[in-house]
């Protein structure tokens, strides 16, 4: 039978552990999200202004790369490999989250089942062959390329409006209540650094995450089609989609 780990870790699942990892005065915790009084109206608008883009504009595709940190330098592929590197009128980074060395809930050490390679290609592990136990952090990128090209086609490409909505729905992401946070940053509940998690591709990063539409009725977009070599199948119907 296959062994099964903690999701983005080299322990078995259902290990107890803790990260020795540094929190900043600008962490966000999912759990203790506190939103103002007009939440509700406040997407409803941005999700409005979204839709008005759909007749006025062309649809845009999206891609991304992850790349674990650490990340063996030799086995590396750049990101300019990955995405198309001509076309794109928007790039830059989305989520970050540093790696972290993991300990026991009583704070003593705690080993993985397989050691994890560093930059170097060097096992990290102690003297005597011990694989520390370890989280990967990651990085994400995203390019942003124009649709598709009809003939005839004489709507402009959305940009700079669209950063600047997404901008601003990344700004409403940390002002969700804390039941719809937990949801959304279901695989992030020990949260992240705000500061470094606030610009608009972290906007289109929570597409990625488990975002429960069900319970979430005033969010319920169509769901669009996937996206070039990344499936990006979120609720953008309004920025990457004309339906």
């Amino acid at each position: 039978m296959k062994a099964k780990y903690e999701d983005g870790t080299n322990v078995l699942a259902g290990t107890k552990f803790q990260e020795l990892s540094s929190i900043t005065s600008e962490w966000y915790r999912p759990s203790e999200s506190v939103a103002p009084t007009n939440w509700q109206r406040n997407w409803t608008s941005l999700r409005r202004r979204f839709e008005a883009v759909i007749d006025s504009c062309r649809p845009v595709e999206c891609s991304f790369v992850q790349t674990r940190i650490p990340a063996y330098a030799r086995d590396a592929v750049p990101s300019s490999q990955i995405l198309q590197t001509n076309g794109f009128f928007q790039f830059g980074g989305g989520f970050w989250r540093e790696p972290a060395q993991l300990i026991g809930l009583n704070f003593q050490p705690l080993f993985g089942a397989f050691p994890i390679k560093d930059a170097a290609g060097k096992p990290m592990s102690n003297n005597a062959g011990d694989p520390f136990a370890f989280r990967f952090g990651l990085f994400r990128q995203f390019s942003l390329y124009p649709g598709p090209n009809h003939t005839a086609e004489s709507r402009l490409v959305p940009h700079p409006r669209i950063s600047e909505l997404a901008r601003e729905g990344a700004g409403l992401l940390y002002q969700l209540p804390a039941n719809i946070a937990v949801s959304v940053w279901k695989n992030w509940l020990k949260g992240f650094d705000r500061q470094r998690n606030s610009n608009e591709y972290f906007w289109l990063d929570v597409r990625l995450s488990a975002f429960n539409y069900h319970k979430v009725n005033w969010l319920e977009f169509s769901v669009i089609k996937e996206l070039r070599s990344v499936s990006v199948s979120n609720s953008w119907r309004a920025t990457f989609s004309n339906g």
